[in-house]
């Protein structure tokens, strides 16, 4: 976001409105693998492989683009992620 990236296998927690809450925290991809997992049960979902959204904060999707409410961002899932993704949104809505 704002053409800041984080360094190599590094990663920024967002809050509201964009607002960085912690910047550079070092995480791999398998710790990253299995945050996702322990952020499941509070509504959290892995959307592609550095990526983990809060679904109560879903706004709108479109197709592969993700908008969350009080983000200016927006997101891509993967299509591996895609198909798990689509799944679990119809699950939470009883679609």
């Amino acid at each position: 976001m704002n053409g800041e990236q984080p360094d190599k296998n590094h990663v920024y927690i967002y809050g509201r409105n964009d607002k960085i809450l912690f910047k550079n925290v070092y995480i791999t991809i398998t710790k990253l693998s299995k945050l996702s997992k322990l952020l499941s049960t509070d509504n959290f979902e892995k959307i592609n492989q550095s990526t983990i959204i809060n679904l109560s904060h879903l706004k709108e999707r479109d197709n592969t683009i993700i908008s969350l409410y009080d983000s200016k961002e927006t997101f891509e899932v993967t299509a591996k992620e895609k198909i798990g993704f689509v799944g679990k949104l119809r699950a939470k809505f009883r679609i």
